[in-house]
């Protein structure tokens, strides 16, 4: 399982266009809400939102968009007749009918330019008849060591849940969300090294499924202590950001 959980911070964006409500800066806002997404004004032509990095980044993760396909492009320069990375990626849609990603890249060795270019001609999801992108968040992924079970389950309008060492409880938000239960392996280190200062952050279970990625807030009893060395298994709860 992987874990981004400080995003690099990307600047200026631009796009092809936009929709006077869901400007460009929507992507990456500061308080990563998916459901304030930049939305194109138009999708006659190839469409594009384009940002600058400023460090290495290893992880892209795309998050509550509409289209099936698209490429992921960097570059130190504006430029764009031979990118040092062209990605083609497959997003797919959850059991939430989000449709999200996440995409390792290589070959980003300093500050340069970002773009998640969207091809013309795809079909939309629910009759969409332009792109969007709710979230676009990069950063370098750890890996979390040895998970002894993993459950993420789609919950829905009342959102209780259960962990194996008591209750977990959100408001209703009135639509689909994912709480994931995670149990860290069988000793103490796991627990000691996952960070505690993270106020959100990416999971991606790593299952060969690219929708098995979710932005998500850390477990609200995520400093519980540990009695012995057989609670060093502890289960942790997430709730994905809606």
């Amino acid at each position: 399982m992987k874990l981004l959980h400080e995003f690099e911070p990307v600047f200026n964006p631009t796009a092809s266009g936009a929709d006077a409500e869901f400007p460009a800066s929507n992507a990456i806002e500061t308080e990563y809400d998916p459901g304030v997404p930049w939305i194109a004004d138009s999708y006659i032509a190839d469409a594009w939102l384009m940002v600058e990095t400023t460090n290495i980044i290893d992880s892209v993760f795309l998050n509550r968009c509409n289209f099936p396909q698209a490429r992921i492009q960097w570059n130190a320069t504006d430029e764009w007749s031979a990118p040092t990375v062209d990605l083609e990626v497959a997003l797919v849609r959850d059991d939430a009918k989000n449709r999200k990603g996440w995409f390792p890249i290589t070959g980003v060795t300093g500050p340069g330019y970002l773009k998640v270019f969207i091809p013309a001609g795809q079909a939309l999801d629910d009759s969409g008849t332009v792109p969007q992108i709710g979230n676009l968040i990069c950063g370098q992924a750890v890996t979390i060591p040895i998970v002894a079970e993993f459950d993420p389950r789609l919950v829905q309008d009342i959102n209780s849940f259960k962990t194996f060492y008591g209750g977990y409880h959100e408001e209703p938000i009135g639509r689909a969300q994912h709480l994931i239960s995670m149990k860290i392996g069988d000793d103490l280190d796991p627990v000691r090294n996952m960070p505690k200062t993270w106020a959100l952050g990416v999971l991606f279970a790593d299952l060969g499924n690219v929708g098995e990625a979710w932005l998500v807030y850390p477990a609200r009893d995520w400093s519980r202590p540990i009695r012995s060395l057989e609670d060093a298994g502890l289960s942790y709860a997430f709730r994905e950001k809606p």
